[in-house]
């Protein structure tokens, strides 16, 4: 799962928005520096990224992908699942783009965490707003090419997964919609064991 599943479903288990959202960013099992809320929301992120990696429907998912595609395609459907939430996000409330994400600004702007990247990505979330931009699959493009750039451009992927993913939208929306209840399940039960 991508940012804003991580934040949606904190919401949903009233979790911390930003910890489950720095799961990308805390590297190492070492967490006690920071606060309990944020630990909690990083162990809720990465047995969600395990769950999800996991699971049959999506390791199906993955290798629907053309060959030349798999090493790369979890990374593709996690990003183009956040799309698909947000397209479909009136089934899953509570609704993230005036709700959840507003809660999730403040509670960033008020987060420090001693990672470089994560301060570089939460300027960027606090100057210019841009989760709301994946309702459109333009911006599942640039995120694409955006990691593509961090690998130094060792495996060119962008624009075909992309292509493929459009090709194949309606598949995948109902693989998403067959899977996130699945998933929201998963961590209503895991957040009770973290508390």
């Amino acid at each position: 799962m991508n940012y804003l599943a991580h934040i949606h479903l904190a919401s949903i288990t009233e979790t911390s928005l930003v910890g489950n959202f720095a799961g990308d960013f805390v590297r190492g099992s070492v967490l006690s520096d920071l606060p309990e809320p944020i630990q909690q929301g990083i162990k809720i992120h990465r047995k969600v990224d395990s769950f999800t990696d996991r699971h049959d429907k999506v390791r199906l998912a993955k290798q629907g992908f053309p060959a030349k595609l798999r090493r790369t395609a979890g990374i593709c459907l996690d990003i183009w699942f956040d799309h698909l939430l947000l397209l479909n996000n009136e089934r899953f409330p509570p609704y993230i783009i005036n709700t959840v994400l507003q809660d999730f600004y403040q509670q960033l702007a008020q987060t420090d965490l001693p990672d470089e990247r994560f301060n570089r990505v939460k300027q960027s979330l606090l100057r210019d707003r841009w989760l709301a931009q994946y309702e459109q699959e333009q911006t599942c493009l640039r995120a694409f090419y955006t990691v593509e750039q961090r690998l130094g451009n060792r495996i060119v992927f962008a624009r075909d997964s992309y292509a493929f993913l459009q090709a194949n939208r309606a598949s995948y929306n109902l693989l998403f919609l067959d899977f996130y209840p699945e998933l929201i399940e998963y961590s209503c039960q895991l957040s009770k064991q973290v508390r």
